[in-house]
């Protein structure tokens, strides 16, 4: 790495574990000390490092309990933000379910978690389905979250808007299924011709956008790299290629 390049987030991750080699640790250090920009995303990862912590401490560690109410009480005690309960509450929904999106059990747990956490409001309605019948994804995203599609498409758009929202959602228009990851989403979308809205929160701090391995869009604080220029509307339009 040379004195002007930015450290990657592993090498960061690795510095705050205690895992670089000395002279690379020594490098990044020296960074890290003149550069405000890596100052923040040593900050983030560190408090993001720090919410895992409090997220293992309310999962069970004996026998299995993935009642709903038993982790929000859990996290109620230390009294841990809602965005931590919520990420709390989406580990035991993917441990459940394998984070497949779409199978009846895992929107009844949507259902369940809104009710526990939002008790004084009233029942949301059911997700309406997609237009090939399979509901889309949301979560809250880390320091870094990419969105992977497993191969290109021979037809079908990826539609991006930034929005001042907590969650990264993504609603595609025929059948698709994820799996959802710390550091992300994965889509299955062999054979598809989907075409994927993708509302991206404005304070995420690095979301990319790859199909087979290819960044298709990129993130990076307010910096966005697109392969054309955002519409009059300031969504961002491109093909699944």
């Amino acid at each position: 790495m040379s004195s002007s390049a930015h450290p990657a987030d592993g090498d960061l991750r690795a510095l705050l574990d205690g895992e670089l080699p000395p002279a690379q640790r020594v490098e990044v250090e020296q960074h890290a000390r003149t550069c405000a920009a890596c100052r923040a995303r040593v900050a983030a990862l560190e408090s993001a490092a720090q919410e895992t912590a409090a997220l293992l401490a309310l999962l069970p560690t004996a026998a299995p309990d993935l009642r709903i109410e038993t982790i929000v009480s859990r996290a109620r005690a230390p009294r841990l933000r809602w965005g931590v309960i919520a990420a709390a509450l989406a580990l035991v929904v993917a441990s459940v379910a394998g984070a497949t999106v779409g199978r009846p059990y895992v929107r009844a747990l949507v259902v369940r978690i809104r009710a526990v956490v939002h008790p004084e409001s009233s029942a949301p309605p059911a997700p309406s389905p997609a237009r090939g019948g399979q509901v889309g994804v949301a979560f809250i995203p880390g320091p870094q979250a990419d969105i992977s599609f497993d191969a290109p498409q021979s037809s079908g758009a990826v539609y991006v808007s930034l929005a001042d929202t907590a969650k990264l959602v993504i609603d595609p228009s025929a059948a698709v299924t994820y799996r959802v990851h710390p550091g992300g989403v994965v889509v299955h979308n062999v054979g598809s011709s989907a075409s994927y809205d993708i509302v991206v929160p404005r304070n995420a701090l690095h979301v990319r956008i790859l199909v087979a391995g290819r960044v298709l869009f990129e993130k990076a604080g307010s910096r966005v790299t697109a392969p054309a220029p955002a519409e009059p509307t300031g969504r961002y339009a491109f093909d699944v290629r």
